[in-house]
This record gives structure tokens, sequence and C-alpha cells, in this order.
């Protein structure tokens, strides 16, 4: 080779060049699409955790006191339980003292809560707590067929006896899915 030939071919063409750039940039992208989609994943993963943080106590909840109450009277918003025993709000301890609960969804600002209320059937006040945020309606009725039906609205509610088993539905206005799952009453 002329010295001449070697000085030209001492650095990057430009096809070479280009080539490199291409690669870079492929390689770039992949990066920014993996790290886009763990980001994704991530951010779906705690936004399942946080549902299921409030899901599972407010199950726990209406199992409580779905299994506790023996006659139901549904209304527009949710539902009120005759149960033979309340809890007691300082120490949240069952009492065996008869009262009613309503498990009701109700307005609070620009939210909708599902409110529970319980009502001794003694004298006393009634205790209201906010349950969980973002109900839209609050819903029960029998896993087996059975004559359970809303009073119609220029009647009286009526009290029915509760089912052996019981499906319960919380729909949210928020992206959470519906909430359905059965209760079994039977000791």
């Amino acid at each position: 080779m002329t010295p001449r030939a070697q000085k030209a071919r001492a650095g990057l063409t430009l096809v070479e060049l280009l080539a490199a750039l291409a690669i870079a940039t492929i390689v770039t992208v992949a990066a920014m699409n993996v790290t886009a989609r763990m980001a994704h994943s991530a951010a779906a993963e705690q936004a399942r955790h946080a549902q299921q943080s409030t899901d599972v106590p407010l199950r726990e909840l209406l199992t409580s006191e779905l299994t506790q109450g023996y006659e139901v009277q549904l209304v527009d918003t949710g539902f009120t339980l005759r149960t033979p025993s309340t809890v007691d709000s300082g120490s949240m301890r069952r009492l065996q003292l008869p009262g009613r609960v309503t498990l009701a969804v109700q307005k609070i600002g620009d939210r909708s809560w599902l409110v529970r209320t319980q009502q001794p059937s003694t004298a006393g006040e009634p205790s209201v707590e906010l349950v969980c945020s973002n109900v839209m309606s609050v819903n029960v009725r029998p896993a087996v067929p059975y004559s359970f039906k809303k009073a119609l609205p220029e009647t009286k509610p009526v009290w029915m006896v509760l089912p052996p088993a019981v499906i319960a539905t919380v729909t949210f206005d928020d992206n959470r899915p519906e909430m359905t799952f059965v209760v079994r009453r039977e000791k």
C-alpha cells in the first residue's frame, strides 16, 4: 500500500459512521422501551397493592356484618341489617346488644363514600363511620333462588330474613373492578 492509501484508510467512512449511528439508535430505543415497561409494571403493581389494601378490609367488614345479621331491609343506596350484637365504638369489641347496621353510599363533598351507621336497639347515639371512598353502589342478593325484593318506592321498606348464602357486590366509581363475593351464613 502506498502512504496515501494508508492515510485515507486510517479514519471511518461515512457509511461506517452512519451504520454505527443506526445501531446506537436502535440500542437506545430498546433500552428506553424496557425502562418504560418496567415503570408501567411497577405502577400497575403499586395500584394493585393499593386496591388490595382497601378491598380486603372492606370484604372482611361486609362478611362480618352479613354473617351477624339475621334480617335485611334493602334501600336505594345499600341495605340495613338487624343484628343480635353491635360493636362498641370505643373498644371495637362486639357486645351482645341487638341493633341495626346500615351500609349505604352517601355523597360527601365531591366523593361518594360507603358509610356504616350502627344504631343500638337500646337508647343510645348511632355511630357513623366512613368505610371506603369512591364507592358507587353496595348490594346484597340471595345466592340461591329466594324471595328477596326491594320494597316499592311508595311502600314502607320490608324486613326480610337473610338466606343462608348471599352475594355481596360493591361497585366503584374509579378504575377498580367490581368486587363480588359470596357470604355463607350457615353456622
